[in-house]
């Protein structure tokens, strides 16, 4: 079935933001999605992040730190703290159990890293996160995007009926013939081999609005199925998606295009560029055209880069419970730009456990002070060497310290 992982609102104020000065609203967000504090409660279309604000919360920093937590609850706390809408794949244990330390970085950054734990991949569509199988997840905004140039392709009023965005949703145990059923109707198409799809009984859901290329994408997401609409606009067919799902493109070279074919097979080196007749043309994903169109926006002058300010006394505050120490110290040197060094056989020797369960607690510390808090009682000590730390036993210390006889 597929599993629907929809969103709350917390306490808010009568105008429906939270009651939270900005100060404390990403320590209470850090709490709630460790703790997993959220009720799982339906939201109504007006709920759900839009798909602009989806992508602002997306890029914003976040700090999770799990252990063995469900993935379906695991997911449905994220979305219930920053209010959006996961779908995962039917095809997926939703029961599995997930582990996850992340600290200042992107709710997506973390999503991906939920998702790679279990070989899946995530894709968003319109406000929507669906996650599910790779070989699904990476075609799946493609899909949607061709679909999309479908519909502006078509005649009359076609066009406009298709391109409707319409909160959709359906009852507890619902089968995917009824399901259909309703897009059938709100959007006067008729889907010509629905009845090829396996009975399955599905979860009440509520979805935020989408229009038909999303709706419908998602929907047969969990059987690895697109479609294909006739150009009378008025009927569908259900296809499997293809092995190669490419989304073509022109863009205009401005007396460059040899220049920019070169610096964009650079920038996504996994699509096909090419500068033909005074255009670049790129064959890809949508995913990859994203990129280009970024970097377009960039060289343009209309692209906002932001500098990160720093003080000459950086001070750090960071709460995990009963994480491996291994995975702290990874993730501590990554985010702050640090390269870790440690001797694992000699570690191991010394009795020293990186798979040991730590928790740690500190508040505006410096960085010594908070190495040394994640250390503490390991048997590990530590050299620090500009941007480098060097893990050592404690008692390698020791006897380099004792006097010679």
């Amino acid at each position: 079935m597929f599993n629907l992982l929809n969103t709350a609102r917390g306490n808010s104020s009568p105008d429906g933001k939270l009651a939270c000065h900005p100060r404390w609203a990403r320590l209470v967000a850090i709490l709630a999605v460790a703790a997993g504090l959220f009720p799982a409660r339906s939201l109504t279309a007006g709920d759900f992040l839009t798909e602009s604000q989806l992508k602002q919360a997306l890029a914003r920093p976040v700090g999770i730190t799990w252990r063995q937590r469900g993935l379906r609850d695991a997911l449905l706390g994220l979305g219930e703290t920053y209010q959006f809408a996961v779908l995962l794949d039917r095809r997926v244990d939703p029961g599995q159990q997930i582990d996850l330390a992340v600290d200042n970085a992107p709710l997506e950054e973390a999503l991906r890293k939920i998702a790679r734990q279990k070989d899946l991949e995530i894709a968003v569509v319109g406000p929507v996160v669906y996650m599910g199988p790779s070989a699904t997840a990476l075609r799946l905004r493609t899909l949607v995007a061709l679909r999309q140039e479908e519909i502006r392709g078509l005649r009359g009023d076609a066009r406009s009926r298709l391109l409707r965005t319409r909160p959709c949703g359906w009852p507890r145990l619902a089968t995917p013939q009824e399901v259909l059923a309703d897009v059938q109707r709100e959007y006067g198409i008729a889907i010509t081999n629905r009845e090829h799809l396996p009975h399955d009984l599905w979860p009440a859901v509520e979805l935020p609005p989408l229009n038909l290329a999303e709706r419908l994408s998602l929907i047969l997401a969990g059987y690895h199925l697109t479609f294909h609409i006739h150009e009378d606009g008025n009927t569908v067919t259900l296809t499997r998606i293809p092995e190669a799902v490419e989304l073509t493109r022109r863009y205009r070279g401005n007396g460059r295009a040899e220049i920019l074919a070169e610096r964009w097979a650079a920038l996504v080196p996994e699509a096909k560029v090419e500068a033909a007749d005074g255009y670049v043309v790129v064959a890809g994903r949508a995913e990859e055209h994203e990129q280009i169109e970024q970097e377009r926006r960039e060289s343009s002058g209309n692209g906002s880069r932001t500098a990160k300010v720093t003080t000459t006394r950086k001070q750090y505050t960071l709460t995990v419970r009963e994480v491996p120490l291994r995975a702290l110290l990874e993730t501590l040197a990554k985010r702050l730009g640090l390269t870790l060094q440690m001797d694992e056989e000699a570690l191991t020797t010394a009795g020293a456990d990186l798979d040991r369960l730590v928790s740690i607690e500190v508040k505006d510390a410096s960085l010594d002070e908070l190495l040394k808090a994640a250390l503490a009682d390991s048997g590990i000590v530590y050299e620090r060497n500009q941007h480098e730390i060097h893990l050592r036993p404690a008692n390698s210390f020791q006897q380099e310290a004792q006097p010679s006889q």
